[in-house]
């Protein structure tokens, strides 16, 4: 479906009346968030299969949900029943993406591995107790014993202590919504900019309201699932799975080896990347334009380019323990691609800036010909919102012991980083975004530990749960539901509460059901990252803090100058030289070794089609992109149930980046 049929009405008969978000869509909503947080948690710690949300902008979990969701309401309709419209859907898809971001390897995990971590972990040897007087008593949990019944599970005869856990989770409940509502807000404020100035794209939206057009029940499959493409992309993905879930049962069988191997370009090249084919991100990138899927592979050729120089003249900046950042392999490209970061978001607010000023006069009363009745939010309340959500967010830093301006440049960092993704979400459509501007070195870098409060530098370990390596940032994927509501027919205001509802009931039961895990069987027989090496590297880094001191980094901030820098010229060049078609975009991505072949793959399927038959037949060959996209999300999904029956505890990853 082209975005400008939008708005047109239903001509068929036989569809479903489009009522809005209603009552219903919220139930099931509420429905699928539930079913999301307990199957992706139980997935993960208990059955240990592959994690259903570590695609965290579109999982592979909610995308499959999604489908099963279609195809029952179009069979339900067929039978006489009231089917769901496409605005019910696409409300239940909404409230099960903003839902994801929470269980497991979201928020949860992250949360409640650095809460447990601080007293449990704690050893002589260690010397956490250099920072536990800096602690407050509300921020995490120190009651040994529970603690150690979390991670070792609960003796026989004691019961649960919730008691513990209720006044840290609901604190960090407090400033979740903030940046919730603070995300809200920005995703309202620029999505007639982007939607409508910009005209991005929006690549994951694409093939989702493809398949919410036209249930009508005249037929046992809905409309997107009668082309022959669609089953020829299904049969291939769906039918790789299939085939290599036999090997589950007889491991004499070879497998299709769509996970791909370690790649060298050259005999003695310090940087590889890896050859896994992944159909979700192919299937989404497909839909991205192709000037910018050519130059997020151009420019991840040019780091390892730009790497194997530095190798052979000997330069290097120490990792270190101050501004260096976990999985910081190389801090030259991390800074560089930090800088290029930077500009990228810097510019997405200037070229916005006709826009913001319309916006901001309308929320003070002065623009009455800017209407907005039709976004999800008024523009007073966003403005108002974001506001206020930000002066809560500085306010409950400072509380917690982070002093004021630190905390004002944790909030900027953090939403950088969230805006960014934001964008690159809405431009290239990839379902994993990692954080490219890391909030906490980047405080560490541009302030220096030695101009900081011991109390700063303690409550400033904590800001990873607020991005969880890219997993917990919660404006991307509010920033596609925000222009989903484009789609809905009525009664719009109501998808914020109903999102801001499935935040809350996903929040709920994640910690819930994952504390009740953790006290039945023993969190640390997880083998979670966040519950075992993240929890205490991060305190690790605290104490060499507190003793070894650091000033402004001068040798990051000069790659993240340089970064900045290069990313200012490609930008003037993309709008200076009609001649210039590579986007500067690419440049401001970390390097995404495990999806880069996908990636090219997806740049070359459409390069050539857009080359052979033009914009016609790349709008007929879309069948076949979504067909891949639900072959693999249903291969995925029935992987995870076959390894839930059989092999619990022992299962088999077939899904990753």
């Amino acid at each position: 479906m082209a975005f400008a049929q939008e708005n047109r009405a239903t001509e068929d008969p036989g569809a479903v009346s489009d009522r809005g978000v209603t009552l219903r869509a919220v139930g099931f909503g509420i429905g699928m968030v539930m079913l999301l947080d307990v199957w992706v948690i139980y997935n993960e710690y208990i059955v240990r299969s592959s994690r259903l949300n570590v695609s965290h902008h579109f999982p592979v979990s909610v995308l499959g949900l999604y489908v099963l969701l279609i195809v029952g309401a179009n069979f339900w309709h067929r039978l006489g029943g009231k089917g769901l419209s496409r605005s019910e859907l696409l409300t239940i898809l909404s409230m099960g993406l903003a839902g994801i971001v929470i269980p497991s390897n979201g928020i949860t995990s992250y949360l409640l591995g650095a809460l447990s971590a601080p007293y449990y972990f704690s050893t002589p040897e260690n010397g956490w107790e250099a920072f536990h007087s800096y602690l407050k008593p509300w921020i995490a949990p120190d009651d040994l014993p529970g603690l150690t019944w979390f991670y070792e599970g609960l003796p026989a005869g004691r019961s649960i202590p919730w008691g513990i856990w209720l006044g840290p989770l609901g604190w960090w409940a407090l400033l979740g919504s903030g940046f919730v509502l603070v995300s809200m807000c920005v995703a309202s404020i620029f999505r007639r900019q982007w939607a409508e100035h910009e005209r991005l794209v929006y690549p994951m939206l694409r093939p989702a309201l493809e398949m919410a057009e036209g249930v009508d029940g005249r037929f046992l499959l809905p409309p997107f699932a009668r082309s022959h493409l669609f089953w020829a992309g299904f049969g291939i993905a769906f039918g790789i799975f299939a085939w290599n879930m036999i090997y589950f049962f007889e491991p004499l069988v070879p497998r299709i080896p769509i996970l791909g191997s370690w790649f060298s370009i050259a005999r003695g090249f310090p940087y590889t990347f890896h050859t896994r084919i992944n159909f979700l991100t192919m299937g989404f990138a497909y839909f991205a334009n192709v000037n910018v899927l050519f130059s997020v592979w151009v420019f991840f050729a040019v780091m390892n380019l730009e790497m194997l120089v530095m190798d052979r003249v000997g330069y290097t900046i120490s990792l270190g323990g101050g501004a260096s950042l976990p999985n910081e392999s190389n801090p030259m490209i991390t800074w560089q691609t930090a800088g290029a970061f930077l500009v990228f978001a810097i510019w997405a607010v200037w070229t916005a800036r006709a826009h913001l000023h319309r916006v901001i006069r309308k929320a003070l009363g002065k623009e009455a010909a800017l209407d907005d009745s039709d976004e999800v939010m008024s523009y007073r309340g966003a403005v108002l919102g974001f506001v206020g959500g930000c002066l809560f967010i500085v306010g409950w830093f400072h509380a917690a012991g982070m002093e004021v301006g630190v905390a004002v440049v944790l909030l900027i960092a953090l939403l950088v980083s969230y805006f960014g993704a934001a964008k690159i979400v809405a431009e290239i459509g990839l379902p994993y975004t990692p954080a490219t501007l890391r909030p906490e070195g980047f405080v560490v870098a541009t302030v220096g530990t030695a101009h900081m409060s011991p109390g700063s530098i303690t409550v400033l370990a904590f800001s990873q749960n607020l991005v969880c390596y890219g997993k917990g940032m919660v404006l991307p994927p509010l920033t596609n539901i925000i222009r989903m509501g484009d789609f809905i027919r009525s009664n719009t205001r109501r998808l914020a509460l109903a999102v801001a509802c499935a935040f809350v009931v996903s929040y709920m039961v994640s910690t819930l059901y994952t504390l009740w895990l953790g006290y039945a069987g023993g969190a640390y027989n997880f083998s979670a990252y966040p519950f075992s090496y993240y929890s205490r590297k991060i305190f690790d880094r605290v104490v060499y803090r507190l003793e070894n001191p650091w000033q402004i980094d001068g040798h990051r901030l000069a790659f993240l100058g340089l970064g900045a820098g290069v990313m200012a010229l490609l930008t003037l060049c993309r709008y200076r030289f009609l001649w210039w078609t590579l986007n500067p975009i690419g440049f401001a991505l970390p390097r995404m070794t495990w999806q880069v072949y996908s990636l090219f793959l997806a740049w070359v399927c459409k390069a050539l089609i857009l080359r052979l038959g033009g914009v016609q037949l790349y709008r007929r060959s879309q069948p076949f992109f979504i067909g891949l996209l639900v072959g693999y999300a249903l291969g995925v999904g029935i992987s995870s149930v076959l390894d839930m029956i059989w092999f619990s505890g022992q299962g088999h990853q077939v899904h990753s980046w």
